[in-house]
């Protein structure tokens, strides 16, 4: 799809039918110009005054093909954070647009991603990701997110991750490899269950799934031995699983607008009698 709309883009012809992206708004920039040779991206040596020029261009159009396109060159091109700097001042506005276009290299040695503020909402985390081993915080809150790739493993330093306020409505078992995860913030989201291997986040401290459509919790959920709080609040849980009783450290649980009988209840506060437990 993207060979096709470069070739419409630099020759300047209608966009047809069956490809549903608006004609792009700038003047047309042919690769030679570019400086961008995809089948010899190693011989790119050079990014002279011209080639930023045309890519801010691109980037400053407000047209997402353009974008698209501008960054698609860019993974081409040997850039520099002073080349970035020149290609979108805004360091905020670079972060994001780089993250939502899966251009991460510049980021290595990034250690919080915020983008709880911005209006435009990002629909899917980019593999790309994994390249951001140094990563401490994730923040995604009141995005368009459905699911989380399976790279997001290999992040084995991060310690925070808030997905508040999303549609997922599943998790990837590779949620389970982030070793080092202490807060994990879920709540106002469509999750109906959660992966096994959430038992393996051994240093996690708060979990917190409110606001959800979990019909059941995984035995694993008990298998977390520094977890304080649980929050489940809001959801369509019945029951919750014995092994929550092997939680020594659980100090408060949260557990109302669930559907859950007071026999239930009572075996639940003998189960956690040192864990104060809100219905």
């Amino acid at each position: 799809m993207l060979k096709k709309i470069k070739h419409y883009f630099w020759n300047k012809l209608p966009v047809p039918s069956s490809v549903a992206l608006q004609e792009a708004k700038v003047l047309p920039i042919t690769q030679e110009e570019i400086g961008y040779a995809p089948q010899e991206p190693a011989q790119i040596l050079v990014v002279d005054d011209a080639t930023l020029q045309k890519l801010k261009t691109l980037l400053r159009s407000g047209d997402e093909v353009n974008i698209l396109l501008a960054f698609q060159l860019m993974k081409g091109l040997p850039l520099t954070e002073q080349h970035l700097n020149r290609l979108i001042r805004d360091k905020d506005k670079r972060e994001y647009l780089c993250f939502r276009n899966g251009y991460l290299v510049p980021f290595m040695n990034l250690s919080v991603l915020d983008f709880g503020r911005w209006k435009q909402k990002i629909k899917e985390v980019p593999y790309e990701i994994q390249e951001l081993t140094s990563l401490k915080r994730i923040i995604l809150p009141g995005h368009h997110l459905t699911t989380l790739p399976d790279e997001i493993g290999a992040l084995k330093d991060l310690e925070w991750l808030n997905l508040y306020d999303n549609r997922i409505n599943v998790l990837p078992e590779a949620i389970g490899e982030l070793d080092g995860l202490r807060w994990l913030f879920l709540r106002d989201n469509f999750l109906e269950t959660l992966p096994h291997s959430v038992g393996n986040l051994k240093s996690l401290i708060r979990l917190n799934l409110s606001n959800n459509q979990l019909r059941y919790i995984p035995e694993e959920v008990g298998f977390l031995p520094m977890l304080d709080e649980l929050n489940l609040n809001n959801n369509s849980l019945t029951e919750l699983p014995p092994s929550l009783g092997e939680l020594k450290k659980l100090t408060r649980l949260y557990i109302k607008d669930n559907p859950i009988s007071f026999q239930k209840r009572g075996e639940l506060q003998r189960l956690l009698p040192n864990t104060k437990i809100f219905f």
